[in-house]
């Protein structure tokens, strides 16, 4: 019979849910309505029956006297069949992207929360994680332009969590949940999937050094989860492959390395915030017009600084079973974004991770002027 506890423990964790959702779904909703920004890609508001069509194929013959297009397999799913279930339902565009976006950031929220409780945080705990995590400024660069590229960052909460119980509790069952939640996040940029490995690889290196499992079950899990998760991620991966053989060379113009890692640094980076494209403005107006509090209002920068230190002051003072793990997460994130920042005089780990391809291009843009006006 359940408790009376239980049930409110239950009442609790479902108003959480309820939060999250108002805090994801109406802001989105209400701004701006009526107008689309330029998202990602532009068929997907015009035809996306035909996006889709066209996704499954490394040639169109349509454009440019024929060509190889850029990354279009990723919008098979979950995007493009996101955009054609609206368009055929009569939703206007401008609200099947709000909600769009507003499903983004309650996966990225609730997944945070769910995670959370599977290491072991309360729910007031959990809950303020989520929050915190849901309401980053991080979303902001991504947001109204390339939203697909927060699909990671929206699951790696599920995928911690779902990590967890694949090491703990069962072998298949859970591993293949995660694998189906990296079939739908990862697709569009393999980089931003990859930079959320660490997540779940942390916690099995950080638990079999705590002897809460073996190493034979963290190295089988990994292998488990591993396996699973390539195998349903082969159908973009040889198509992005062909296509960074045959297509175009689009990072090459559009996001050169100087100008990637030019805002990348670390207190920026604390607060959430160094992607170059929040810094970039031209004499019209700036390249991401939402972070403008965040660059030039005192307070906001105060308050961002103010959450950083609290969190980290929770990591020292407050005892709990999964400390270790966190702390490792925060510092291989950093130093992850962090990156090759200075490029011309990057890290010796960062010369170790990627090679001669920094050390050359640092070189080559030594002596060039800055890309990004800040």
């Amino acid at each position: 019979m359940t408790s009376r506890f239980d049930l409110l423990r239950r009442r609790s964790s479902w108003l959480v849910v309820a939060v999250l959702g108002l805090l994801a779904y109406v802001p989105a909703l209400m701004s701006s309505p009526g107008r689309m920004p330029a998202d990602t890609k532009l068929y997907l508001y015009l035809d996306p029956g035909r996006l889709i069509a066209d996704a499954p194929w490394t040639f169109d013959g349509r454009q440019f006297a024929g060509w190889v297009p850029h990354q279009v397999i990723a919008y098979l799913w979950p995007q493009g069949p996101w955009f054609w279930l609206g368009e055929t339902a009569g939703l206007a565009d401008w609200v099947t992207h709000r909600l769009w976006i507003g499903t983004l950031l309650f996966a990225a929220g609730t997944g945070v929360l769910w995670g959370a409780r599977r290491l072991g945080l309360a729910l007031p705990a959990a809950a303020a994680a989520a929050l915190v995590y849901q309401l980053s400024p991080y979303v902001l660069p991504y947001i109204a332009r390339t939203s697909a590229i927060l699909l990671p960052w929206a699951g790696v909460g599920w995928i911690v969590g779902l990590t967890v119980l694949a090491a703990t509790r069962t072998r298949w069952r859970h591993a293949a949940l995660l694998a189906l939640v990296v079939l739908t996040v990862g697709a569009v940029n393999a980089t931003a999937l990859l930079m959320i490995v660490p997540a779940p690889a942390l916690w099995l290196l950080v638990a079999a050094l705590e002897r809460r499992i073996t190493w034979r079950r963290a190295a089988a899990t990994a292998a488990t989860v591993g396996g699973l998760s390539a195998g349903v991620s082969a159908w973009w991966v040889a198509m992005v492959a062909i296509q960074g053989r045959g297509g175009a060379d689009v990072l090459a113009y559009s996001e050169s390395l100087r100008s990637v890692s030019f805002t990348s640094t670390s207190p920026e980076v604390w607060r959430g915030m160094g992607y170059w494209l929040t810094y970039v403005r031209d004499p019209y107006a700036a390249t991401t017009t939402a972070a403008g509090d965040h660059l030039v209002s005192g307070r906001v920068i105060v308050a961002a600084f103010l959450l950083v230190l609290a969190g980290l002051a929770g990591l020292v003072l407050v005892a709990w079973r999964n400390r270790r793990y966190t702390v490792a997460l925060v510092v291989t994130g950093v130093v992850l974004a962090v990156g090759i920042h200075p490029i011309d005089d990057p890290s010796p780990l960062m010369d170790v991770l990627v090679g001669d391809a920094t050390s050359g291009a640092a070189l080559a843009l030594r002596s060039s002027t800055r890309a990004v006006p800040v």
